[in-house]
């Protein structure tokens, strides 16, 4: 299946990923409450509020802002990650290891797709790939290390 999207006077033909793609916008990418895409655990919001920051910078720029905001993230997860590793049962840190070394793996493969395509906004959709996997899975760790189910800031309740 092929999916065609307009960014900007840009039109990209994506192959189907691993992710659904649920809408696009024809003159710009989706502002918050827009379009998601959709992982098997939950969804991850893309060109959300994080990407609405970065959003009035030239490609480049946004690329930029987009992986920095992707390493605030990534920083997070860290401590999440490691909170939950000393909080969890010995019994559960070998399948948690293993899940998260393979949620890596499988990020990283996702995203490569998205910016491996064509033209300077392939960088934007697989910063923008990095960014919102990361902080679904952030807000994953976070909730399953706190009681209440709660996750952090930036965090759908």
């Amino acid at each position: 299946m092929r999916y065609a999207i307009a960014l900007s006077t840009l039109t990209l033909t994506l192959i189907s990923a691993p992710a659904t793609l649920l809408a696009a916008s024809s003159s710009a990418p989706p502002a918050a409450g827009g379009s998601a895409v959709a992982t098997s655990a939950a969804s991850a919001q893309m060109y959300g509020a994080d990407y609405e920051q970065c959003s009035a910078k030239t490609t480049m720029g946004i690329a930029e802002c987009v992986a920095e905001r992707a390493k605030v993230w990534d920083g997070r997860l860290n401590t999440a990650y490691q909170a939950l590793t000393k909080r969890s049962d010995p019994a559960q840190r070998a399948p948690l290891k293993s899940a998260q070394r393979a949620w890596i793996t499988y990020r990283d493969a996702n995203c490569r797709f998205y910016g491996a395509g064509q033209g300077t906004i392939s960088r934007i959709e697989g910063a923008e790939c990095l960014r919102a996997m990361t902080q679904q899975r952030t807000c994953e760790m976070e909730r399953a290390n706190n009681p209440e189910g709660k996750a952090g800031e930036g965090c759908a309740p």
